[in-house]
């Protein structure tokens, strides 16, 4: 199993000093031999535009499945998720962008 941590920074090109991004969102897509996920960053979250730096990361056969069973009752939680809380999300997701 593997950990990755993004931390976004930007600056002026003209110099300065660097500064945190404002915001950072992640995306992925499951398929039947890997996972595409998407890391995008923006800089000072005024335009919430999340398109100043994109990340594009493909992990191709996804072999953990067969070595590592899944938490208890996983199924359900993510049913839960699924049902509860994914619709806020896309809902904000939708509304930031208008």
């Amino acid at each position: 199993m593997r950990f990755y941590w993004f931390f976004g920074q930007h600056r002026n090109p003209a110099g300065g000093a660097w500064t945190p991004d404002a915001i950072v969102g992640h995306a992925y897509d499951i398929y039947d031999n890997g996972t595409l996920s998407t890391v995008q960053f923006d800089d000072t979250g005024g335009d919430r535009d999340v398109n100043d730096f994109i990340i594009e990361v493909a992990m191709v056969d996804r072999t953990i499945r067969d070595v590592v069973a899944p938490a208890e009752s996983q199924e359900t939680i993510n049913a839960r998720f699924e049902r509860d809380r994914l619709p806020q999300l896309r809902e904000r997701f939708v509304e930031s962008y208008k």
